[in-house]
This record gives C-alpha cells, sequence and structure tokens, in this order.
C-alpha cells in the first residue's frame, strides 16, 4: 500500500512543481523585459550626451556672439611721408588767379598807459578854443578864408581861425536872404583864461570899411575854454622817455598776443609779415599818466594752399591728395619786397620759404574705419589698397580668434605713426 501512495501522489507535486516553474520563469522574462532599472540607466547616458553636446553648442555660439559683437581691432599705421629742404620762391595775393596761394590781413589796436611822477615845475600855456559857425550874408557866391583870420569881440579879444575854411554863399527862399555858414574852430591869439568866455558874436576885422564888414560874421557855437598861464609839476623828460619806452615794450607783445587769437581756422602767420605802428605818447591832463596807442597788422597765408604748392614743386609723384605738413613753425618765411610794401594797401607780395620740414599724407580714419567695418580678415589687404595714404599697417584683434572686423565701426582704433616721415620714406 505504502508504494500505492507514493506512486499517487508523486505525479501531481510533479505537475504542480512545473506549473509553478512556468509561471516562475513567465515573471522573470516579463521582469527582464520591462525591468525599469536597466531601462533608467540607458536613458540617462543618453540625456547626458545630448546635454553635453548643447552645452558645447551654447559655449561655441556664445564665444562667436563674443567675438561679433564685443570684439575690438586695432591698427598702427604709418603714413605716406617725406623730409623736405625747402628753398623757395611763392607768390601769395589777395587774388588767387594771380598767385599760387591766398593771403588774407588782420588788423587790431590796443592802448597802454603808464603812471609817471611829476617832478619838474613848468610854466603852462595854453590857449582857449571852441567851435565858431561862420556865415556869409554879404554874397551868394563862397567866401574864402585862410587860417589865422581874426575874429573880434565886443570887448575887444581877439581869437584866429585854425586852418582854412569857405563860407558858402547865401540863398534866396521865399524871398528871405537866407546866409550860407560853416562850422569851424576859433583860437584866442594870446593864452591865459581870461580869454574863456562863453557863447559871443565876432567881426571880421580884415573887412572893416568894406561891404563884407558885418555881413560876414561869426558866433560861438560853443563857449571858448581851456586858456590858461600856471606853474605846474611835470614830468621831466628822463621820465617821460623811459616811461614811454617801458609802455612801447609792453605793449608789442601785447599785441602780438592778440593777434594770435584772431588768426582764422586753417591760416597761419609769419613774424616776417608782422607790421607794428606805436604811436606817440600822449600826457594826460593832469600830467601824471602816460598813455601809448598801439596798432598791429599781420599777412596772413593760407596753410593748404602752402602745403599742395610745396607738395607739388618738392614730391614728383605727388597727386593732389589731402596731406599735411609738418614743421611750418621751424621755416623761415621773408618778404622779398619789404622796403617797398604798404600793409594798407597790400594786393600781394613775394616770399622766400627756406628751412626743413615734412610732408605727411593724410588718412581719412573714418572712411578707412567704416570700409573696414564687419569685413572678413581675408579681405582686408584688398581694402588697405585703396587708401594709398598708408604705408604700412599692422593689425590686432581682440579676442585674437576673430574672423572678422568688428561692425561697429568705432570699435576699430586706428593709430598713425610718423615714423614714415622719420625715416625719410614715401
Amino acid at each position: 500500500m505504502a508504494r500505492k501512495i507514493s506512486g499517487d501522489i508523486i505525479p501531481k507535486r510533479k505537475a504542480e512543481l512545473l506549473e509553478s516553474l512556468h509561471k516562475k520563469r513567465m515573471v522573470e522574462e516579463h521582469t527582464l523585459k520591462f525591468e525599469p532599472a536597466r531601462g533608467k540607466k540607458g536613458r540617462g547616458i543618453i540625456w547626458k550626451i545630448s546635454l553635453l553636446v548643447i552645452v558645447v553648442l551654447l559655449i561655441s555660439f556664445g564665444l562667436w556672439q563674443e567675438s561679433y559683437l564685443f570684439s575690438y581691432a586695432k591698427i598702427k599705421i604709418v603714413p605716406r611721408g617725406q623730409n623736405l629742404n625747402l628753398d623757395l620762391i611763392v607768390n601769395a595775393s589777395r587774388n588767387l588767379k594771380i598767385a599760387q596761394i591766398s593771403l588774407k590781413t588782420v588788423k587790431l589796436s590796443a592802448e597802454q598807459a603808464s603812471t609817471v611822477s611829476a617832478t619838474v615845475k613848468k610854466q603852462i600855456s595854453e590857449k582857449a578854443t571852441g567851435e565858431v559857425i561862420m556865415y556869409n550874408a554879404f554874397d551868394s557866391k563862397p567866401q574864402e578864408l585862410v587860417a589865422r583870420t581874426r575874429l573880434e569881440t565886443p570887448e575887444g579879444k581877439i581869437f584866429r581861425l585854425v586852418k582854412d575854411v569857405i563860407v558858402p554863399g547865401y540863398k534866396v527862399i521865399g524871398g528871405k536872404k537866407i546866409p550860407g555858414s560853416t562850422v569851424t574852430i576859433a583860437q584866442a591869439s594870446v593864452p591865459g583864461k581870461e580869454y574863456n568866455i562863453g557863447l559871443k558874436d565876432f567881426t571880421l576885422p580884415a573887412f572893416k570899411g568894406t561891404g563884407r564888414y558885418g555881413t560876414i560874421y561869426a558866433r560861438s557855437k560853443t563857449p571858448l575854454a581851456g586858456g590858461k598861464i600856471e606853474n605846474v609839476l611835470v614830468p621831466s623828460d628822463e621820465d617821460l622817455s623811459k616811461t614811454s619806452a617801458s609802455i612801447e615794450s609792453k605793449l608789442k607783445p601785447m599785441l602780438r598776443e592778440s593777434i594770435g587769437n584772431q588768426i582764422p581756422q586753417g591760416y597761419m602767420i609769419f613774424e616776417d609779415g608782422i607790421f607794428y605802428r606805436i604811436d606817440d605818447p600822449i600826457l594826460s591832463n593832469s600830467g601824471t599818466t602816460l598813455t601809448r596807442k598801439g596798432t598791429i597788422e599781420a599777412i596772413l597765408l593760407n596753410k593748404e594752399e602752402l602745403t599742395r604748392y610745396i607738395a607739388k614743386k618738392k614730391i614728383s609723384e605727388y597727386a593732389d591728395e589731402p596731406v599735411n605738413l609738418i614743421g611750418f613753425d621751424g621755416l623761415k618765411i621773408n618778404i622779398l619786397n619789404k622796403a617797398t610794401l604798404e600793409p594798407e594797401k597790400l594786393m600781394d607780395v613775394e616770399l622766400k620759404i627756406k628751412g626743413n620740414a615734412s610732408i605727411v599724407y593724410s588718412l581719412d580714419s573714418d572712411s578707412f574705419r567704416s570700409a573696414l567695418s564687419a569685413l572678413p580678415k581675408a579681405q582686408y589687404a584688398a581694402v588697405l589698397s585703396k587708401y594709398p595714404a598708408i604705408d604700412t599697417a599692422d593689425i590686432s584683434f581682440t579676442p585674437n580668434w576673430a574672423l572678422n572686423f568688428p561692425s561697429d565701426a568705432d570699435r576699430i582704433q586706428v593709430e598713425i605713426i610718423d615714423t614714415a616721415v622719420n625715416n625719410g620714406r614715401i
């Protein structure tokens, strides 16, 4: 009985066991196929690679953007130039049609005063002076009167005409005779305060006994004043001379500085073209102040015209390009016909120009920077060839990996170096 039981039970357990193993395998296969842990790991690697690529792209874009938007370029340029030893004759005129360069003149005046001590006693004699109106009721024709013609007051005081005068003849208007008249200066015949008088009528003693006496006459327009005889303290001649010389020594530099501020843009002055006129000193009525008036007049030369003229004369291949002349101050410019020159009537002048200077070609930096804006490096040489004013150029970029010039021309810096002139090249 025991074997039978054993035999009946074993097959049943085997079937159950097989079914259990089958279910377990199905669960394991399902688990292997949809295992969450292994799936997350694979996707993580993909995301990391994608993120790395994105970061690299962002960095690359940032660097490109930085180089494009925030880059700088610096260009050191040596301009074409040439050292010159000048010895030229140049004609300058107000009329550019008949000369190589144009000129102007500028003129100004100033006064300088200084006190002076009055230490010497001196008698001062002054004659009374004033304006009078001369009348002609005698004739319709003008009447000529010479200087020093006498005029007499009713009190018998004699005054004289200071200069020749012509008194117009009378006119008849509406049946009424209107005397001709003119204003002139009369002066007392002798000094003294007793000739200081108010408004008076005057006769002309020279016409006594003729029809002109009383019909050609004068009347005061102003009181006659200033007559005196008195002892006063005045400066000595030596003090006047010293003070006058001192004023002149101060006046000339003051005039020179003042005219330097009056030079128009684009013009220059030169020392041989400066003319001074210092008037005689005037002593004040008080006798303690000496004043002198000075006038300065200067010839002005057009710098651009002079520079181009020199370039044409000294540089064979010069083709009227914009140029600058370095060393104007070192040139000696002399007027050849100065002895016969009258500054007030100056129309043209012949100049001799001698000395060392340098011609430097002028670069339009703004145009050059605009031409380079956003330009690829490879095209730089082509642009450079269009600017003949450039002798050599050295360029640097920030950052150094930039492929183009900055799009903003303000980020392109141009520095002009003058070594070309120093080396005497062109």
